[in-house]
């Protein structure tokens, strides 16, 4: 039975490597962003890899264009022909020269600044989801406590003797409800109001 499924996974890798050719980037420094394709105009927004990454490509891709990036290294864009070994692998090393122009460091740090911009803004975002969470459950417990309060408040209207326990036990129970609603819909506006905050801030910073 072990070597039968030692087999199966055998064949299946080998069928899945025919399909795929893998790629081993890497560089000096190391975790540098690798932008696949024709090279970006602006490098605010964060690659997919980085160094060391293993890329999959089409099997028959014949080369590839790469984009190094690191702060303070050039960055370097280079047409990789591909040769892969019998095992469809190809490994490339690229060695990052210092960047020295004052100009490309400025407009490196004004990138890199957008980027950072465009992270906490994707963060914000994110908080959009608990923030709108929020407001609907507040939004639900808001509506039974106004149904509550609403339905105790018919209660007291029918009772003609106004001295008795359960008089008493419904204008209790009807503050209650009433208090409650009032704390629900400041904490059902709290979460909308910062729903539409994260989300305005949020895009304007993502952008």
């Amino acid at each position: 039975m072990r070597l039968l499924l030692i087999s199966c996974l055998f064949v299946f890798s080998s069928l899945y490597a025919k399909d795929s050719l893998q790629v081993h980037f890497s560089s000096w420094p190391a975790h540098a962003d690798i932008y696949i394709g024709s090279r970006p105009t602006s490098f605010s927004k964060k690659a997919s890899f980085s160094t060391p990454a293993t890329i999959k490509l089409a099997q028959d891709t014949p080369s590839v264009t790469i984009t190094l990036f690191k702060a303070n290294y050039a960055d370097t864009t280079l047409d990789v022909k591909i040769i892969p070994n019998i095992n469809n692998e190809a490994f490339l090393f690229v060695l990052l020269s210092e960047e020295l122009n004052e100009k490309k460091l400025n407009i490196q740090k004004r990138e890199l600044a957008a980027r950072t911009r465009r992270t906490y803004g994707q963060h914000l975002l994110w908080c959009t989801i608990p923030a709108a969470v929020a407001t609907i459950v507040n939004g639900f417990i808001l509506q039974h406590h106004i149904n509550e309060a609403n339905a105790t408040s018919k209660k007291v209207d029918r009772i003609l003797i106004r001295q008795t326990d359960e008089f008493k036990s419904l204008k209790n129970d009807f503050r209650h409800h009433t208090h409650l609603a009032e704390n629900f819909k400041n904490g059902t506006l709290f979460s909308a109001g910062a729903t539409a905050l994260f989300l305005v801030v949020g895009f304007t910073l993502s952008f």
